[in-house]
């Protein structure tokens, strides 16, 4: 009898187990359902969609009007203007990834000193990533303006240094460009700080007592520990340099003589101006993968040890 009794209550206890485990199931999918949702319907479907859409060609009220196959990808990689954006884009990178890193060091060291008004700096340095790009490239429009009243060339003439037309001019559009993506160079300037505040202080105590100076100190302890987060910013300033699209359309319109045109104002361009769906789709296909491809070699170059 109390042999019954026992297992009646285990089979009961076990029921109860299992419903509370399926009520948390449950729970767990209702909590997440925004979220998949929100994935599905504003990321994962429109991907897919455009891989679908660049094997078509077609007019603005139906882009998929003619199935067109590999057509799309084929015209873009023979275009001598697609080429041209990816290889702006691919050099603005250049300029831009190596600069913010920099600058991100320089700074986040500055700021990490001691001394009166640190405070006023940090919040200086960063207060431009969160002014509007827009009024970010009225102010850079003005400084690097080819006209009597551009701060650069006043400074320059002042000094009896050449002027220059920076915007205006092929050979130094997009550079000036460059120039106005290291405004936002505060995100960078934050994440070496905190990463700098992680370096024990023993170590350079113990380097101040053997005889290093400031700067064997920096390049033999600072950049060492500060590998992993310069790894991250190098990512992650990559992938932001790919996206170039606001400075091009509100300043230079892809000119002088297309050297300031990219890859992003390129896809704008053939999707929103011309209605060229499949065009832009495929271009865009093709500048995701290309764009995958440097992130894995990043991650295949990345030592074992700053893995861990």
């Amino acid at each position: 009898m109390g042999s019954g009794v026992s297992q009646t209550a285990l089979v009961a206890e076990q029921r109860s187990g299992l419903t509370a485990r399926r009520q948390e199931m449950l729970f767990g999918i209702l909590f997440a359902a925004p979220v998949v949702l929100h994935l599905v319907i504003f990321k994962y479907y429109p991907v897919l969609y455009s891989i679908g859409l660049s094997l078509y060609r077609g007019s603005l009220l139906d882009p998929l009007q003619k199935f067109y196959g590999l057509g799309n990808y084929l015209f873009v990689l023979r275009n001598e203007y697609a080429i041209r954006g990816f290889l702006n884009t691919f050099l603005y990178a250049a300029m831009y990834v190596p600069g913010t890193v920099v600058l991100g060091i320089v700074l986040g060291m500055l700021v990490s000193k001691e001394y009166a008004g640190k405070a006023i700096f940090r919040v200086a340095y960063y207060t431009p990533v969160v002014v509007s790009i827009v009024a970010a490239v009225q102010v850079w429009s003005w400084v690097l303006s080819p006209n009597n009243y551009g701060l650069a060339n006043v400074t320059l003439s002042s000094l009896g240094l050449p002027t220059f037309e920076w915007f205006y001019h092929p050979n130094t559009a997009l550079a000036s460009v460059a120039v106005l993506g290291f405004w936002n160079v505060g995100l960078n300037m934050l994440i070496f700080l905190a990463a700098i505040k992680n370096i024990p202080g023993e170590l350079y105590e113990s380097a101040t007592v053997d005889g290093a100076g400031s700067w064997r100190m920096f390049w033999r302890i600072t950049i060492p520990l500060l590998m992993p987060t310069i790894y991250f910013v190098v990512i992650t300033s990559t992938i932001l340099s790919m996206r170039l699209f606001e400075p091009i359309l509100l300043l230079t319109g892809g000119g002088p003589l297309n050297s300031t045109t990219t890859v992003s104002f390129q896809i704008y361009e053939q999707a929103f101006q011309f209605a060229r769906w499949g065009r832009a789709s495929a271009q865009a296909a093709i500048f995701f993968f290309i764009v995958l491809l440097i992130t894995v070699v990043q991650y295949k170059v990345l030592p074992e040890s700053y893995e861990k």
